[in-house]
């Protein structure tokens, strides 16, 4: 830590030699301690704060907010991949209806993917959706 402290202070043009301090072991020790029972109740606030949020995200998902249902879809995929397909196509299906064409095209895409006739019948009518609800990308 003390290093770390120094690093610092070279940075801002104070020289190290000024600063010269001998802390004791168990000083450092307490410090470091307070450090880490910091660094955890921060985890354990940010934590509750994405909970928060997700689940304002999800009442305003179910009351018809398109933008939200999509920024959980992203939301879905970032944390489980490829594991979250069907939320994702859920939350995207929700964000299309709603009227955000970039949930449709997101939807078309996947379904274009998998290539087959009946797939791409699905992918067409998606983009359709997406080119309504003005996306551009569509």
């Amino acid at each position: 830590m003390m290093k770390a402290l120094a690093d610092r202070v070279h940075e801002c043009g104070i020289p190290a030699e000024k600063l010269k301090v001998d802390v004791p072991p168990e000083l450092e020790a307490m410090t470091e301690a307070r450090m880490t029972e910091y660094a955890e109740k921060s985890k354990q606030n940010l934590e509750t704060l994405l909970a928060e949020h997700r689940a304002k995200e999800e009442f305003d998902c179910n009351a018809g907010d398109g933008n939200a249902c999509y920024r959980l879809a992203e939301s879905a995929y970032s944390d489980a991949g490829d594991q979250g397909t069907e939320q994702v196509v859920r939350y995207l299906e929700f964000a299309c209806e709603a009227g955000v064409g970039a949930g449709c095209r997101d939807i078309a895409e996947g379904y274009q993917q998998q290539g087959d006739a009946e797939s791409l019948a699905a992918a067409v009518s998606y983009f359709k959706k997406a080119c309504e609800n003005k996306d551009v990308e569509s």
